[in-house]
């Protein structure tokens, strides 16, 4: 973990890099309510620049660990994250480690000032370049969005991270899928 980011700097499974920062680049997960504006944001764009929100600061509170009754190492990382303006979110992550190698990770964000509509809230982290497979359990296999999912069934699909992208004209979103119960990123000897 990080004091500086309040947030995972390095993550190893089974003697593998999951995720690694590098050169001041925060790559754990981190909050943002940001993506390149599509079609459909027309009306909140101007709003969302207004409110300082494209320009996120990251504070980092101390973070504190403990010991479950279970043996779990638990950890619980704040972040204040202010935009440039009135904006601002209270972000806490709560991590769990246990002894049979899984990590569990929960978010409580809290929204603070006065805040224009968001065209999303979420997680952004960067998982290192090798794991460019992807499985899941949701609607698939092609791009689906909560408007028109209906014609995506749910199932368990298998792809890659690459195939995600679509060369639009113009940003939009890409690869999104919904309705995802899990996801799993690896490589190509399945690790990940």
């Amino acid at each position: 973990f990080s004091r500086t980011t309040g947030t995972l700097s390095r993550l190893e499974m089974n003697g593998k890099t999951i995720l690694a920062d590098e050169q001041g680049i925060c790559r754990g997960p981190r909050l943002t309510c940001q993506r390149a504006f599509t079609d459909n944001d027309q009306n909140i764009r101007k709003a969302f620049y207004a409110f300082g929100l494209t320009q996120l600061n990251y504070h980092a509170r101390p973070a504190k660990a403990e010991i479950a009754a279970d043996g779990a190492v638990v950890i619980r990382c704040k972040v204040e994250v202010t935009g440039s303006k009135s904006a601002a979110f209270a972000h806490e992550q709560v991590w769990t480690f246990r002894g049979d190698g899984s990590a569990e990770l929960a978010n409580v964000s809290t929204p603070r000032g006065t805040m224009p509509q968001l065209p999303r809230l979420g997680l952004s982290m960067i998982l290192v370049p090798a794991l460019e497979n992807v499985r899941y359990y949701g609607r698939g296999p092609w791009e689906n969005y909560i408007d028109r999912c209906s014609g995506s069934d749910i199932a368990y699909w298998e792809s890659t991270v690459t195939d995600q992208y679509v060369e639009y004209t113009r940003p939009q979103d890409n690869g999104y899928k919904c309705d995802v119960r899990w996801v799993a990123f690896v490589d190509a000897t399945g690790d990940g």
